[in-house]
Formats: C-alpha cells, structure tokens, sequence
C-alpha cells in the first residue's frame, strides 16, 4: 500500500510543484516523498521512478497531442532521428529518474535523521 501512494504522492507532488518552479520540480517532489513515507531505500527509489514515468511521460504525451507531433518529431530527429515515440519514450524515462534520485535522497535523509530503519 505504501508503494503504491508513494506512486501517487510523486506525481501528485511534482504536478503541483512544477506550476511554480521549471523542469527540476519533479525531484523536489521525489524528495519530499521520501522523506514523508517510511520505505526502505530500494521499493524509496522504484515507486518515484514509477510516478516520474507516468507525470512525465503523460504530460509529454498531452503536449504532443496539442502540437499534433510536430515538436516531437523535430526533436526526434535531431537527437539521430529515434522519431515521436522515442523522445517522448526518453523524456518519460528522464522524469522518473530525476524522480526516483529525489526519492532516494529524502528516504536516506529521513534515515540518517530519524534513524528509522534501525
């Protein structure tokens, strides 16, 4: 259950984050994260990785739809031609591990403080 609102609470958290900062939100919202919910560092790390994939990758997909694929098939082509799918594939892919990097750093934070993981 834990794992699954920590799923949640990520892309929840970088969602609301990122209308006031820029890109970088999602690692805050990794952070804060993991330092709210007790995990271990491993299942810390995957559940971000998992919520940054669907923030990301659903946010790219709804501005891709938006621009009907232009911007991303230009992108695409620039970064060796991998096309729309593979940008928005690696823009999802770099959302959950800024997220999941966050994550750790807050669960391993909230161990070092708390000292909870005994």
């Amino acid at each position: 259950m834990r794992f699954v609102l920590a799923i949640l609470l990520t892309a929840l958290f970088g969602l609301m984050i990122h209308q006031f900062l820029p890109w970088w939100s999602i690692v805050l919202g990794g952070f804060l994260t993991g330092v709210m919910i007790k995990m271990k560092s491993i299942p810390a790390f995957l559940a971000a990785l998992i919520g940054g994939v669907l923030l990301w990758g659903s946010m790219a997909l709804w501005t891709n739809f938006d621009n009907e694929g232009i911007l991303a098939a230009r992108i695409g082509e620039l970064f060796g031609g991998i096309g729309e799918s593979g940008i928005l594939s690696v823009t999802a892919l770099l959302g959950g591990i800024y997220a999941a990097f966050g994550a750790l750093t807050g669960n391993l934070l909230r161990q070092l403080v708390i000292n909870d993981m005994g």
